[in-house]
């Protein structure tokens, strides 16, 4: 390792988006051999990835992902995870948290007499057209 080098340019892609790109001191990751731990100045590897959490610790302090499947290439200066999904951890806490109230939700409708979840669905429909015709239009320019 060369001794001046502290940091490793990483970077997390999925098909859909770019999930992070930055400086970092130490990463860990799952492979489908195991857990490895990444310095920068680490030997060339190519290494499936396994499930579970890549933990990145930097300068600002440690991010997590969750990660599912894919590759990642490792070179002396450079790190990068091509995964199937990722995400921060906390998105992983708000999905969990999303599943749970819908799981609640279909519990509900499935006690409502017939035609209550009709209703409810005409009404929510009526409320987001009324929602739309009130909402500003925004133009994204590239």
């Amino acid at each position: 390792m060369n001794p001046t080098q502290s940091t490793l340019h990483l970077q997390i892609v999925t098909p859909e988006a770019r999930v992070f790109e930055g400086e970092a001191t130490f990463v860990e990751l799952p492979t489908q051999e195991g857990q490895l731990g990444v310095y920068p100045g680490h030997v060339r590897l190519v290494a499936g990835l396994g499930a579970g959490e890549i933990r990145v610790h930097s300068a600002e302090g440690l991010a997590s992902f969750v990660v599912m499947g894919g590759y990642v290439e490792i070179e002396p200066t450079r790190m990068s995870v091509l995964a199937l999904f990722a995400s921060l951890e906390e998105e992983k806490v708000q999905i969990e948290e999303a599943i749970r109230r819908a799981k609640v939700a279909l519990e509900l409708a499935e006690n409502q007499p017939p035609g209550a979840v009709e209703d409810d669905l005409a009404r929510l429909r009526i409320e987001l057209s009324r929602g739309k015709k009130s909402a500003p239009t925004r133009r994204h320019t590239i």
